[in-house]
């Protein structure tokens, strides 16, 4: 099942905006920190010279993201999950997911045993994220199938 969305931002009380990859594979969910979102407001145009320029902090968050998002593909994920504000949750943990198309930029929100969690994702399309939405809601009927709403 491993998929992949990459670029995805969540909100997180008193650190900013945070960048992340999140990775399923058949037993649940990596949320991998990648970086700050400076990393992905990197570029401005100079326009008498029309080419990109960043300054010195914008390239240490473009550098920080990509070297992060090069070491989920070569790392075991993990390790990578006990970094801090990185996350494993198991399926089982789920109990509530809620995906929307709706706004220029789709979003999720997960119920778990964890704590909750809310996603943009600025790299996705809708259609992907409400794909995502229904393969969760499959996940936590598998998990807890009892629990189904009346």
């Amino acid at each position: 099942m491993a998929m992949t969305y990459n670029r995805v931002l969540r909100a997180e009380y008193g650190d900013g905006d945070q960048v992340y990859t999140i990775v399923l594979d058949s037993g649940g969910m990596y949320f991998l920190r990648t970086g700050n979102i400076g990393g992905l407001l990197n570029e401005s145009t100079d326009t008498n010279l029309n080419e990109v320029v960043l300054d010195e902090n914008t390239q240490k968050f473009v550098e920080e993201l990509v070297t992060n998002e090069e070491r989920i593909k070569t790392l075991p994920l993990a390790p990578l999950a006990a970094e801090p504000h990185s996350a494993y949750v198991p399926f089982a943990e789920l109990s509530a997911v809620s995906a929307s198309a709706e706004l220029d930029e789709p979003t999720m929100y997960l119920r778990t045993l964890q704590g909750d969690f809310s996603f943009v994702f600025t790299y996705t399309t809708g259609e992907q994220v409400e794909e995502l939405g229904r393969l969760l809601e499959a996940e936590i009927e598998k998990h807890h199938p009892d629990d189904r709403e009346a």
